[in-house]
């Protein structure tokens, strides 16, 4: 049997793969009898190390060569009975010696379609795979714009104070002295801030006298934003709106109760915040009469008047360095004159009292006269002469509602105070106040504690002028 000539053809396979192979075909062997070919091959000329059956094929793939060697090839032929032929004419191959991969490198951090809010912080991370090469360093773009780059691992960078809007990141690695590869970018939105708004007026716990006119006012930080409206809520009712600073609106004709009101900011077309909410009450007291708590009596008082009847409930204290307790009061110009008569009273705790006072401020440390009885039934009189200094108390008997009627009197900077016990009339002089000519005169309620109310019922309220 004889056989022709063979040729070699091969190919890498892939820059990534380590192995090459390489095709080789032949004429065909003229013996009638052909039961197939073997391919051998090795590595120095006519020493041949390896063979393969290929069938009756003039065509076969060797695989599995190294990239960088010369390979030698030889083709026999055999028959049925079991000879072999000599071997062809040798062909050789030298497969390319193949470049080892490029680095890969990924951005980790930030992921792709990540928000931020501005001026935002974005911690930028990549991670290298060098295979083989020399890592100079890792840069850090936003487009075509360099932000940082980090010459050693791990590979970081965080791109501060970023303002609103749309970004493409990616990180490159050099290697190699100068050669760059880049990672698959990364799009990040940063937002500006919602809105800030509150609602400055009315302020928390003001009380009210109905029927009411509410000025409401909203103060807004629009954070960049574009401010639509402003509009004005009692709980989920909207009362009006307001198009452009100041954000104001007048709830007029308000009826007596308590409400939760807020301020809602519309911006950038349809997006919307709440302010907190603010509780204030609207009491059925006639004008010139106002209500509210002083200083913080731990409960919310209230007041309110019906057939003639001051019905006060407040928490909290009358004495010491500050007063905390439920007030009913209107302004008093100069000299003037107040009475009551305590109809009833009821304290959970047994403590507090109830009546007449004449102060300086509204404030809970002010300069203040007042003649009270308490829930034990007590009569006594209170002063505090200098403000935020502790006031001075002194006993005059006792009585007990409704057979109680108080009485308090100011001329110039001296008070006055008187007590009915059902029986006879007990007080005197409180001594010399120096308060300003213009302060408040009323009814005072307190419960003794910051946990419980005490309700009292004023009948025969008498003011002057």
């Amino acid at each position: 049997m004889l056989l022709g000539w063979i040729c070699a053809s091969g190919a890498v396979s892939g820059l990534a793969q380590s192995l090459s192979s390489v095709t080789l075909a032949w004429n065909a062997s003229p013996g009638p009898d052909l039961l197939g070919y073997y391919v051998y091959y090795g590595l120095a000329a006519h020493n041949y190390t390896s063979k393969i059956f290929v069938g009756n094929s003039t065509v076969a793939t060797i695989p599995g060569l190294q990239p960088g060697k010369t390979y030698y090839f030889a083709v026999t032929a055999f028959d049925s009975l079991g000879r072999e032929s000599g071997f062809s004419n040798e062909a050789s191959y030298s497969v390319p010696a193949q470049s080892p991969a490029p680095p890969a490198i990924v951005l980790n951090s930030p992921g792709s379609g990540a928000s931020y809010t501005a001026l935002a912080s974005i911690g930028m991370a990549a991670s290298v795979t060098a295979n083989g090469h020399v890592i100079n360093e890792v840069q850090f773009y936003n487009g075509g714009g360099l932000l940082g780059q980090n010459s050693t691992a791990p590979y970081t960078f965080t791109w501060s104070g970023v303002a609103a809007g749309s970004y493409t990141l990616s990180a490159r690695v050099i290697y190699d002295g100068g050669a760059g590869i880049d990672s698959a970018p990364a799009t990040v939105n940063v937002a500006n801030p919602p809105p800030a708004v509150t609602l400055s007026s009315p302020a928390a716990g003001t009380s009210y006298s109905a029927p009411a006119s509410l000025d409401l006012a909203a103060a807004v930080q629009a954070n960049e934003n574009t401010i639509n409206e402003v509009q004005f809520y009692n709980g989920s009712a909207l009362l009006g709106q307001s198009f452009s600073a100041p954000y104001a609106w007048t709830w007029s004709g308000v009826g007596a109760g308590s409400y939760s009101l807020k301020a809602k900011a519309i911006y950038n077309g349809s997006s919307a915040v709440d302010s907190p909410s603010v509780t204030l009450t609207v009491n059925s007291l006639p004008l010139p009469w106002q209500t509210a708590d002083v200083g913080q009596p731990g409960l919310t008082g209230s007041a309110s008047v019906s057939g003639g009847d001051y019905l006060l409930a407040g928490a909290g204290n009358i004495g010491g360095t500050s007063d905390n307790f439920r007030f009913v009061y209107q302004p008093l110009s100069g000299d003037g004159w107040m009475l009551v008569q305590v109809a009833s009273m009821q304290s959970s705790g047994g403590t507090g009292s109830a009546g007449l006072m004449m102060r300086e401020s509204l404030s809970s440390g002010a300069r203040c006269a007042y003649v009270g009885v308490s829930a034990g039934g007590a009569l006594f009189s209170e002063e505090r002469s200098s403000t935020g200094t502790s006031s001075a108390a002194a006993g005059i008997g006792s009585g007990t509602p409704p057979n109680v009627t108080l009485y308090l009197f100011r001329t110039g900077d001296s008070f006055y105070y008187y007590a009915y016990n059902g029986t006879s009339w007990v007080g005197g002089n409180l001594g010399t106040i120096s308060m300003a000519s213009n302060i408040y005169v009323g009814l005072a309620a307190a419960s003794g504690n910051t946990s419980s109310l005490l309700s009292g019922d004023l009948e025969q309220v008498t003011i002057f002028p």
